[in-house]
Formats: C-alpha cells, sequence, structure tokens
C-alpha cells in the first residue's frame, strides 16, 4: 500500500512540476512564431534595427518573458537577416530550482538570382 501511495504522490508531484511549466513553454512558443513572422513579413524592410529590437521586446513583455532590447542579435550573414536571443527563466519548487534556457532564433534569406 505504502508503494502505491508513494507512486502516486511522485506522479502528482511531476503532474505539478509539469503544468506549472506548460504556461513558460507556450508564451516562449507564441514568441518564436511571433519572431518567425516578424522576420518572413514585408514590413521587415521598413524597421531600423532599433525599431526591430523594440518591437520584438516589447511582445515578449506582453508574453512576460525576460528579453531585453540588448538581449536581441540582429546579424547579416551572406546578405541574409538573422536574428537571434538568448534569454533565460529561473523558477523556484520547493525543494528544487531550475533555470530554463531558450534560444528563439529566425532568418530572412534574400532571393538569390
Amino acid at each position: 500500500m505504502w508503494r502505491l501511495l508513494s507512486g502516486a504522490s511522485l506522479l502528482l508531484a511531476l503532474v505539478a512540476v509539469l503544468l506549472s511549466l506548460a504556461p513558460l513553454y507556450l508564451a516562449e512558443f507564441r514568441f518564436q512564431r511571433f519572431l518567425r513572422q516578424t522576420v518572413a513579413g514585408s514590413g521587415l524592410d521598413s524597421l531600423t534595427e532599433q525599431a526591430l529590437r523594440q518591437k520584438l521586446a516589447g511582445r515578449a513583455r506582453e508574453l512576460s518573458l525576460p528579453v531585453d532590447e540588448n538581449q536581441v542579435a540582429i546579424t547579416h550573414p551572406g546578405g541574409n537577416t538573422r536574428v537571434e536571443m538568448k534569454y533565460a527563466v529561473r523558477r523556484d519548487f520547493v525543494l528544487y530550482q531550475i533555470d530554463l534556457h531558450f534560444h528563439p532564433a529566425a532568418i530572412r534569406e534574400t532571393a538569390r538570382p
């Protein structure tokens, strides 16, 4: 009987951890989708790099993600536009602390003749 109770307790603890992390992963998914749409969109050419950084950081704040404008890296390898950032989110549980590291990125390839 005690094995069943300890197994059920462990399973419930795992489910609780997964449920507490799910909103964070959902926000990251939404941010990644926004990043890809922004980089692939036709309005990218009209944005300065600073305006793009502000737009991405603003959307991250709306989703409660800790992305600062300084964390948005914009490069132009081979004439393409690559936007990426790295950030971490710390979650504290009763007996454990975890840092989740995210690396959203998107690239817009220029058409080659």
